[in-house]
């Protein structure tokens, strides 16, 4: 039997079988019209003026025999339902059996289980896509039956108090037409006897500022009436001091989270001028988001950490997140945090708060720090950041919220990843200078302020003018800066020294503890076989193996790590996770162990060029094989993954030779004219990308390049 569906896409079920679709807009459209009127048996000449009305008697009727045969191509044996003549055609089916009747019936008979029926029935609105006239007529009077149930089964949940229902359908009603004032009261009403006058207040403004924008009124009398009322018992200031000092909560925790594992102390903050303009500058700008990109380690967490701080001693709002810590359904977990319910939505949340803290001249700060370590059952970061965009989006369009402002960082390797992928097409307009601002790693002034501050808190006992301009350079990066001050502790910072070596000794004084040391490897060797930055904590907890690093004993390798800042726990109350503190730390502990795994032969000679195919799917290997081509400092490897058949092994012989310049510059130099010297077009060009990003060494090994060619067609006797 056959069973038809024309609310939203038309669809035709033979004994619960879907068959095919209609194979063009004509033949769905004879179809549908047939099916609304079933066993009624439709004038040919009617069926044909109504579809091809531009189109002569015959040729239409032509047409019409065209499609009729191509409708009963699709039904197949079911098209015995179609009786057709000479003059007409019918379908001849019971009239339950299509959806628009039987959706008829239950809104008109009224009752509750009725009128819940049909709204379920209604799947969308009836042959979307189609716009002739015939359907428009019938398309509008379906929607007000729905209009007419949904009004009905409103009143019959505000009537038994179920007010989160009775809201649901108000919202639904609302969305269908927002210029009907009378659902904009609704609404008030009944975030009113929910408790949350607040939400009340902001459909209000909702109400007034859509229409003022779309039809230049204000408000009728009852509605204003009815704010009236509002203001009088929903003292805003009550509200706002509320949800600020909550908010205020998770961001402190956030912060004192940081400050345990060492990640943020305000006493070394060092100020970066520059940076610092750019944000004030953004502050009294039009824009609502500014994305923040840098290198890792460059010092965007602590950035964003001292911002975080700042704007809460001056009372502004300041939600201060963690994307390795979020779910993708970041609007659900906004609106709890920011609104403490979910009886509004984050955007609905947003904009009353925004338009509280503009008239107390304060703030709204959404920053997210990690936007690259997001991960959540398969989602990307991809997938958060088209969600954040929606949100700054809609922000931006509420031309009297301006005091919202997102901050979003991201390190920018994997930005250029979202970049390549094509996820970074943002709705510049609503951004700070429409594009990203980069985070660079201190001048030299602010590098010696910096040094200063850590030498103080420290103890060491050398000072800055002590140190080799190669030791200066690699101490621009705050996070080598923190690295070398705790490792060298009341002692002397060595005056040069790799970044492998930092790693190495850090790692002898915060992992001295053999049991410590295999339980950090666990993790490890778990990261990387997973491919995963972060680890469920409940199931490190049930694992047999790992009870003795999770005791209650404080000197347990679990507490440990804890304590001495290398990991941080975080997630949900319902999914804690755990991770390596900081993505350097990790990439040189995957580095170490992807070391191992090819010197033991598990990973072939083509492992760094593995590694950087990785990248892809878990960024933090990119940096992983860095670290590794640089602890090794093989001339063969860089050969190999020079003239590699991979764009990202070529890419890595290229970032490889420009960091071994700061750690080596003579053996960078000899590996680029090794490089030069091969025949292979692919080494010569890495040679010459990274001699154009080593400054001087650079330009020197390209002139020396180019006087050498000279010098060979010179010596080439002319025939």
């Amino acid at each position: 039997m056959l069973e038809i569906r024309l609310l939203g896409s038309a669809q035709v079920l033979d004994g619960g079988k879907l068959l095919p679709p209609f194979p063009t807009q004509r033949a769905r459209e004879l179809f549908a019209s047939l099916a609304a009127r079933p066993n009624y048996p439709h004038p040919r000449s009617t069926l044909a003026g109504s579809l091809w009305p531009e189109k002569g008697e015959d040729k239409a009727r032509a047409s019409l025999n065209t499609e009729l045969w191509r409708v009963r191509q699709v039904l197949g044996a079911a098209g015995q339902s179609l009786e057709m003549t000479r003059d007409t055609v019918a379908l001849n089916l019971p009239a339950e059996r299509v959806d628009i009747h039987k959706f008829r019936a239950l809104a008109k008979r009224g009752d509750v289980s009725s009128l819940k029926e049909a709204v379920e029935l209604y799947r969308g609105e009836f042959l979307e896509g189609c716009y002739a006239d015939w359907c428009l007529l019938e398309r509008e009077q379906l929607f007000d039956l729905l209009r007419g149930a949904l009004e009905g089964l409103l009143r019959h949940h505000e009537a038994r108090g179920e007010l989160s229902e009775a809201i649901s359908i108000a919202k639904r009603l609302n969305a269908y037409d927002p210029l009907r004032e009378e659902m904009h009261r609704a609404l008030m009403r009944l975030y009113t006897a929910l408790g949350d006058r607040p939400a009340a207040l902001s459909q209000y403004q909702s109400c007034k500022a859509i229409l003022k924008r779309e039809l230049g009124v204000a408000p009728m009398p009852e509605t204003e009436a009815l704010h009236i009322r509002l203001r009088r018992t929903a003292p805003v200031e009550d509200h706002w001091s509320a949800r600020r000092e909550a908010v205020e909560k998770v961001t402190g925790h956030r912060l004192a989270g940081m400050r345990a594992a060492k990640q943020y102390l305000s006493e070394l903050y060092t100020p970066r001028p520059a940076l610092d303009a750019k944000v004030e500058e953004f502050i009294h700008s039009e824009s609502v988001g500014l994305i923040l990109v840098g290198a890792s380690g460059c010092g965007k967490t602590t950035f964003l950490a001292h911002l975080a701080e700042t704007r809460l001693a001056r009372e502004d709002l300041v939600l201060f997140l963690d994307a390795s810590m979020l779910m993708l359904n970041l609007q659900r977990e906004l609106t709890r945090k920011l609104w403490g319910s979910e009886s509004v939505s984050a955007e609905e949340a947003l904009a009353a708060l925004g338009r509280d803290a503009a008239a107390k001249g304060r703030l709204v700060w959404i920053i997210l720090d990690e936007l690259n370590a997001f991960k959540d059952l398969g989602a990307e970061p991809a997938d958060l950041l088209r969600r954040l965009d929606a949100l700054v989006v809609s922000v931006h369009l509420q031309s009297d919220v301006r005091a919202v402002k997102f901050v979003l960082a991201c390190r920018e390797y994997s930005w250029r990843l979202l970049t390549l992928g094509g996820s970074a097409n943002l709705n510049w307009q609503c951004y700070f200078a429409r594009e990203p601002l980069l985070l660079a790693q201190y001048t030299p002034g602010e590098t010696r302020a910096a040094f200063d501050a850590h030498r103080t808190h420290y103890k060491i006992k050398n000072s800055f003018d002590d140190l080799s301009n190669e030791m200066r350079e690699r101490i621009r990066s705050p996070f080598f800066l923190r690295l070398a001050a705790e490792t060298w502790q009341g002692k002397a910072i060595p005056a040069s020294g790799s970044g492998g070596r930092l790693y190495r000794e850090y790692f002898k004084r915060v992992v001295a503890n053999p049991s410590v040391r295999s339980f950090v490897a666990e993790l490890t060797t778990r990261i990387a076989r997973q491919q995963q930055p972060q680890l469920p904590l409940t199931e490190l907890r049930a694992d047999s193996a790992l009870q003795s690093a999770f005791s209650e004993d404080p000197r347990s390798p679990f507490h440990q790590l804890l304590e001495s800042g290398v990991i941080v726990v975080g997630g949900s109350e319902f999914a804690p996770r755990v991770r390596i503190t900081h993505e350097s730390l990790l990439e040189y502990l995957l580095a170490q162990y992807y070391g191992a795994q090819c010197a033991e032969g598990n990973i072939g000679e083509d492992c760094l060029a593995e590694m950087a195919r990785g990248s892809w799917d878990f960024p933090a290997l990119w940096g992983a094989a860095l670290t590794l081509l640089l602890l090794g400092k093989n001339t063969g490897d860089f050969l190999r993954l020079a003239e590699s058949g991979s764009a990202e092994a070529r890419q890595l012989a290229t970032e490889g030779l420009v960091a071994l310049q700061q750690e080596d510059a003579a053996l960078a130099v000899s590996i680029a004219n090794r490089l030069l010297e091969r025949p292979s077009v692919e080494a010569k060009r890495a040679a010459l990308f990274a001699a154009s990003r080593m400054g001087e060494t650079g330009f020197d090994l390209a002139r020396g390049r180019i006087t050498f060619r000279q010098r060979k067609m010179a010596e080439t006797p002319v025939v």
